[in-house]
């Protein structure tokens, strides 16, 4: 073939080649254009880990699993913000053992793998030991409004010890910007959200107004606070206590809805509607 046949024939093959990649970028950043135009919204994921002896039914071992949210659609900042969020407390609930947030600042996976070589370690020192181990998380949806969604965690885990162990981790989402939200954002008066939610933790447990807390057992001798965690529902303010936190373990939790119609005056509405 001649040469300037060649030639012709390169700057053809080469044209070809570019046209099918900028129209491979082009569909690729059309899924992206088209994912991030979808409104904001949650999708169901699942995650299972074992030990190995779980292939034998009459061996005990351990499992870690979780059905957990992630955020679809919306900006990518957001929804990226929001993720973050979502995974950071979906490793805290499976890390059982880890006090501080740098110990579950590893990926899942080796979040499960810390669980399971424990329990691995444990049987290594103790052969006879059949007890199976576990860890399970289950999040949903408690509420959710074009401004915001209320998620919640229940975790229920046994790793040896007189009982198992359940609690649950509630967090409220700014889906405009990602935010994980605090009572601060849209209550201004915490001091009367504090008389209002203690009227209705002592309706829960049948306590006079007058009645010592201390003396119920409450508070470990402290003076009444607010749960750590706190949801916006359709009807109002869902207040939770896990075990332990306000009192032994043999009386549970505790939990309750403040009404919207009590929180008038020190709700902002415009933050949640």
């Amino acid at each position: 073939m001649r040469k300037s046949a060649i030639i012709p024939a390169v700057l053809l093959l080469t044209c070809l080649l570019l046209a099918c990649a900028c129209s491979q970028t082009n569909e690729q950043q059309g899924e992206r254009t088209e994912v991030s135009a979808m409104p904001l919204s949650f999708e169901a994921q699942n995650f299972k880990k074992q030990s190995q002896n779980c292939k034998s039914d009459t061996v005990s071992c351990a499992t870690v699993q979780a059905s957990y949210l992630l955020a679809v659609g919306g900006p990518d900042s957001v929804r990226q913000k929001i993720n973050d969020t979502l995974m950071h407390y979906l490793k805290a609930s499976l890390a059982i053992y880890a006090v501080e947030d740098e110990e579950f600042r590893i990926p899942l996976d080796q979040v499960a793998e810390r669980f399971i070589a424990d329990y691995e370690s444990l049987r290594k020192d103790n052969p006879s030991y059949d007890i199976p181990w576990e860890v399970e998380t289950e999040s949903r949806i408690l509420y959710q409004s074009p401004k915001l969604a209320s998620v919640q965690y229940a975790t229920y885990s046994y790793a040896g010890g007189a009982h198992p162990n359940s609690f649950a981790t509630l967090l409220i989402l700014d889906k405009l910007t990602g935010a994980k939200l605090g009572l601060s954002d849209f209550i201004n008066d915490r001091s009367r959200l504090e008389r209002i939610a203690e009227k209705h933790f002592r309706n829960v447990h049948g306590l006079s107004a007058k009645q010592s807390l201390d003396d119920a057992g409450f508070f470990w001798g402290e003076a009444f606070a607010l749960p750590d965690n706190v949801a916006l529902l359709d009807n109002g303010l869902y207040c939770y206590y896990n075990n332990y936190e306000v009192a032994p373990y043999v009386v549970g939790p505790t939990e309750f809805t403040i009404p919207f119609s009590e929180l008038e005056g020190i709700l902002n509405k415009n933050r949640i509607f």
